[in-house]
């Protein structure tokens, strides 16, 4: 058993419950920012596609 885990079971509840909710905010962060970037890129593929089309080569 590693040290940072007995710790984390020493924590208190509540810096527990702070603990997760960080977690959770973080994840929610990083798939949000994700969509955002796979948004921008398949805008970006869009327009790419429609160029080529308006003037190929």
């Amino acid at each position: 058993m590693s040290s940072s885990l007995r710790q984390g079971i020493i924590l208190p509840w509540r810096s527990q419950l702070y603990f997760s909710a960080v977690i959770t905010k973080h994840l929610l962060t990083t798939d949000e920012i994700r969509y955002l970037q796979q948004r921008t890129l398949t805008k970006q593929k869009n327009l790419h596609t429609l160029s080529f089309y308006i003037c190929p080569g």
